[in-house]
């Protein structure tokens, strides 16, 4: 007998909130033996990253979480790859930014040029590297003063040929 469609609705609501709570518990899960790597952002730079990173992943023992305000951004970025895990990022929410970021080994923050301060005193609060692709030079100075131990560096590539760009070495002072 066929089953109706507010039946079959019912059955793929059912599925889909379990599927959700596997997802959920898969991203409370970490394995002692990887490392976890936070992508902050599942934006238009980031499928090189997220893709080079996830290619690597096997090999090099990683999870790579990759978190966005728009969470099937995020699970477009990881594919089925499984070491991938996607989840939805609220990243101006401090509570949910300061606690993935406390969960990571490393954060590679490819959110929004204004964002990269507030993840970059989330992840000096919290001990945890940081790259970014944009350093906003004097805010992160400002940042960096008290904190003599952090180590920023930035492989930022010049935009014209002749540019340099600066990073900050073990001092925190700009080179």
């Amino acid at each position: 007998m066929p089953a109706t469609i507010e039946e079959l609705r019912s059955e793929l609501a059912a599925t889909e909130a379990k599927a959700k709570a596997l997802r959920e518990s898969i991203v409370q899960y970490k394995d002692p033996n990887k490392k976890t790597i936070l992508v902050l952002g599942a934006g238009r730079s980031s499928p090189a990253c997220v893709d080079y990173l996830l290619q690597h992943a096997k090999d090099e023992g990683w999870y790579v979480k990759v978190g966005d305000g728009d969470e099937s951004h995020a699970l477009q970025r990881i594919g089925k790859h499984p070491a991938g895990i996607a989840f939805r990022l609220d990243a101006n929410d401090p509570a949910q930014r300061e606690a993935e970021i406390r969960k990571a080994d490393i954060v590679v923050s490819l959110l929004p040029p204004h964002m990269h301060y507030l993840v970059a005193k989330d992840c000096i609060k919290h001990a945890t590297n940081m790259v970014s692709e944009l350093l906003i030079l004097k805010t992160f100075n400002t940042l960096c003063l008290g904190y003599r131990f952090l180590c920023i560096t930035c492989n930022q590539r010049p935009r014209y040929p002749g540019e340099r760009t600066k990073c900050l070495d073990h001092d925190g002072m700009w080179c």
